[in-house]
């Protein structure tokens, strides 16, 4: 009988807990990549759920007497870590948007597939960036950033008192904002050796009218941006470095925000 009242008394806050969990399992770097099985994210997320559960607040609450309430509570529980997950994964969307302009200007666009990730289509130097982002994500501990972020959310947020603001609503605005620009910031320095190449074509174009550089340009621009690339990957750990701590910052001020912010939380 104890047991009994032990699981009814946890239950609700079992079930909450694991909403937010699997809404980070969403959007999140690592965890919520397509291309790991439905079933290994599922275990994942009922392991972090066992483990996270001692720091929700509260520590139990009433099974639901009323439909409503407790699916405002799901849904609130859902949205926050739909939030968490996604502010580091605009990290890696600000660098394929790096890497988009330069497919932009080198032609390698049109040799795109479809990416399991993100379920579209993608140009072979936005998946390299891709790739270069994960691995560096996981050695310079970025999961551990993002996971240090739900559980500092558990004890910042109580269950079910998650309330999204227009304040919050400014902060994506300006976050992605911000984000377009570090992609951009990203994607000048290969873009301005681009530009030095289209000159060079143009001014070899006249002094030799004869050469088919129209053809020839795609393939010369190609060599030139991944020369260029390669010569900036040293320079590529020091910038994924630099993001994955203002990711850090801004998992913080969302957290602040939010505590800021608290409505009624179910079982309070």
């Amino acid at each position: 009988m104890a047991v009994i009242d032990y699981i009814a008394a946890h239950i609700v806050v079992w079930l909450l807990v694991l909403v937010r969990v699997s809404g980070l399992f969403v959007t999140a770097p690592i965890f919520g990549n397509y291309q790991v099985p439905a079933q290994v994210r599922i275990l994942m997320a009922l392991a972090f759920t066992v483990v996270l559960s001692p720091l929700a607040v509260p520590q139990t609450a009433p099974f639901p007497s009323a439909v409503l309430p407790f699916a405002a509570a799901i849904l609130r529980e859902a949205l926050l870590g739909l939030a968490l997950g996604f502010i580091p994964m605009l990290l890696f969307l600000a660098l394929q948007y790096a890497a988009e302009l330069i497919d932009l200007q080198v032609g390698l666009g049109m040799g795109g597939w479809v990416d399991p990730t993100f379920r579209s289509t993608i140009s072979p130097l936005s998946y390299l960036q891709y790739l270069l982002a994960l691995v560096l994500f996981l050695v310079l501990d970025g999961h551990h950033v993002v996971l240090e972020g739900l559980a500092n959310s558990f004890q910042m947020i109580p269950l079910g008192t998650f309330s999204y603001t227009s304040a919050m609503t400014s902060g994506f605005v300006e976050l992605f904002i911000r984000m377009g620009l570090i992609g951009m910031q990203v994607a000048a320095p290969v873009l301005s050796i681009l530009l030095i190449a289209d000159l060079g074509l143009g001014i070899l174009g006249r002094a030799a009218p004869q050469l088919n550089l129209l053809i020839q340009s795609l393939s010369v621009k190609a060599v030139v941006a991944l020369l260029a690339l390669a010569a900036a990957l040293p320079l590529f750990g020091y910038l994924m470095a630099h993001l994955f701590a203002e990711a850090r910052e801004q998992l913080a001020l969302f957290l602040r925000i939010s505590t800021s912010t608290l409505g009624v939380g179910y079982g309070r």
